[in-house]
């Protein structure tokens, strides 16, 4: 007995093999050649106009896009990827948008002064010195809100006596409650 290659009636990506009969007709979506060995992050795609099985790149399933603005994509089409994007697996998509959430997580200012700096005996000029000395006093006087990707560095410049995150879990704390 043979076996029928069926493909995707759109796409012609691989499907699957199954037994076939010659006293049956051959489905619209199946053909008799045998599909080519692919490698991984790889697809057998049947050209139905040259009767013949091509083997294409597919990371739709283990990576993402970058663009140039790092913004992150899915991967919808098989072959090359544009050549302004980069491919980044999907751990590596997973650990940006991450680190673009952890970015944007904002707290009040007096939020950001009872919860941080006045437990760790700093006052609010020592404060508002430290703002000054890091060139950040336009953000911090034309805010409401203090992000944690705009006042990362005064973390590091002030003893506040927390690990990065606790710090993070402190902002998440405190927007979970504000957003309730």
């Amino acid at each position: 007995m043979k076996n029928v290659y069926l493909f995707n009636a759109e796409s012609g990506e691989y499907a699957a093999t199954a037994p076939y009969d010659d006293k049956n007709p051959l489905p619209e979506n199946g053909t008799l050649i045998e599909v080519p060995k692919v490698k991984k992050n790889q697809v057998a795609v049947f050209d139905r106009v040259n009767k013949v099985w091509t083997v294409k790149k597919d990371y739709r399933f283990t990576h993402k896009m970058l663009d140039t603005k790092n913004n992150i994509l899915d991967i919808e089409d098989l072959g090359d990827i544009p050549a302004d994007y980069k491919l980044i697996t999907l751990e590596q998509a997973e650990a940006l948008e991450r680190q673009k959430y952890i970015e944007k997580l904002h707290i009040t200012k007096y939020d950001f002064y009872t919860n941080f700096c006045a437990p760790a005996g700093i006052s609010y000029d020592n404060l508002i010195k430290k703002v000054e000395e890091l060139g950040m006093k336009p953000a911090w006087e034309l805010c409401n809100h203090v992000y944690y990707g705009i006042i990362k560095p005064f973390f590091q410049e002030l003893p506040i006596g927390k690990t990065e995150a606790e710090i993070i879990a402190i902002f998440e704390e405190i927007m979970a409650k504000s957003e309730s």
